[in-house]
Protein backbone atom coordinates (compact mmCIF):
# COMPACT_ATOMS: atom_id res chain seq x y z
CA UNK A 1 0.00 0.00 0.00
CA UNK A 2 1.35 3.40 -1.02
CA UNK A 3 0.78 6.39 1.21
CA UNK A 4 -0.20 9.50 -0.77
CA UNK A 5 0.22 12.86 0.91
CA UNK A 6 -2.57 15.40 0.66
CA UNK A 7 -2.09 18.29 -1.75
CA UNK A 8 -0.15 21.10 -0.14
CA UNK A 9 -2.26 24.19 0.48
CA UNK A 10 -0.66 27.36 -0.86
CA UNK A 11 -0.95 30.66 0.97
CA UNK A 12 -2.92 33.47 -0.63
CA UNK A 13 -1.04 35.02 -3.54
CA UNK A 14 1.89 32.60 -3.38
CA UNK A 15 1.18 30.68 -6.59
CA UNK A 16 2.28 33.52 -8.86
CA UNK A 17 5.35 34.24 -6.75
CA UNK A 18 6.36 30.56 -6.75
CA UNK A 19 5.90 30.35 -10.52
CA UNK A 20 8.10 33.44 -10.90
CA UNK A 21 10.79 31.77 -8.77
CA UNK A 22 10.80 28.74 -11.07
CA UNK A 23 11.73 31.04 -13.94
CA UNK A 24 14.56 32.61 -11.93
CA UNK A 25 18.18 33.11 -12.91
CA UNK A 26 20.79 30.35 -12.80
CA UNK A 27 22.10 31.71 -9.48
CA UNK A 28 18.75 30.87 -7.89
CA UNK A 29 18.44 27.43 -9.47
CA UNK A 30 18.18 25.69 -6.11
CA UNK A 31 15.38 28.00 -4.94
CA UNK A 32 13.66 27.50 -8.31
CA UNK A 33 13.73 23.72 -7.83
CA UNK A 34 12.39 24.08 -4.30
CA UNK A 35 9.57 26.31 -5.60
CA UNK A 36 8.79 23.75 -8.30
CA UNK A 37 8.60 21.05 -5.62
CA UNK A 38 6.07 23.12 -3.66
CA UNK A 39 3.98 23.82 -6.77
CA UNK A 40 3.91 20.13 -7.71
CA UNK A 41 2.88 19.24 -4.15
CA UNK A 42 0.12 21.86 -4.31
CA UNK A 43 -1.13 20.31 -7.56
CA UNK A 44 -1.51 16.99 -5.75
CA UNK A 45 1.40 15.24 -7.46
CA UNK A 46 2.48 12.29 -5.27
CA UNK A 47 5.83 12.68 -3.50
CA UNK A 48 7.39 9.73 -5.32
CA UNK A 49 6.64 11.43 -8.65
CA UNK A 50 8.01 14.74 -7.37
CA UNK A 51 11.20 12.85 -6.48
CA UNK A 52 11.52 11.60 -10.06
CA UNK A 53 10.72 15.00 -11.58
CA UNK A 54 13.11 17.03 -9.40
CA UNK A 55 15.83 14.53 -8.58
CA UNK A 56 15.30 15.14 -4.87
CA UNK A 57 15.26 12.27 -2.39
CA UNK A 58 12.11 11.42 -0.42
CA UNK A 59 13.32 13.18 2.76
CA UNK A 60 14.21 16.29 0.73
CA UNK A 61 10.75 16.49 -0.86
CA UNK A 62 9.20 16.23 2.61
CA UNK A 63 11.62 18.84 3.93
CA UNK A 64 10.59 21.47 1.35
CA UNK A 65 6.89 20.68 1.70
CA UNK A 66 7.17 21.13 5.47
CA UNK A 67 9.39 24.20 5.30
CA UNK A 68 6.89 25.93 2.98
CA UNK A 69 3.93 24.90 5.15
CA UNK A 70 5.64 26.34 8.24
CA UNK A 71 7.27 29.46 6.84
CA UNK A 72 5.94 30.26 3.39
CA UNK A 73 8.08 31.33 0.44
CA UNK A 74 10.73 32.88 2.69
CA UNK A 75 11.46 29.42 4.12
CA UNK A 76 12.60 28.16 0.70
CA UNK A 77 15.81 30.21 0.80
CA UNK A 78 19.02 28.94 2.36
CA UNK A 79 19.24 29.10 6.14
CA UNK A 80 22.19 30.84 7.73
CA UNK A 81 24.42 28.17 9.24
CA UNK A 82 26.58 28.60 12.31
CA UNK A 83 30.31 28.90 11.97
CA UNK A 84 32.84 31.10 10.36
CA UNK A 85 31.91 33.08 7.26
CA UNK A 86 33.24 31.74 3.99
CA UNK A 87 36.24 33.52 2.59
CA UNK A 88 37.10 33.82 -1.06
CA UNK A 89 40.81 34.01 -1.81
CA UNK A 90 41.74 36.71 -4.26
CA UNK A 91 44.18 35.42 -6.83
Amino acid sequence: MVYLARALELRDGDKGALEALTRGKASTATVALRARTVLLAADGVPNFQIEKMTGFSAPTVLKWRNRYAEGGIEALSDVQRPGREREIDEL
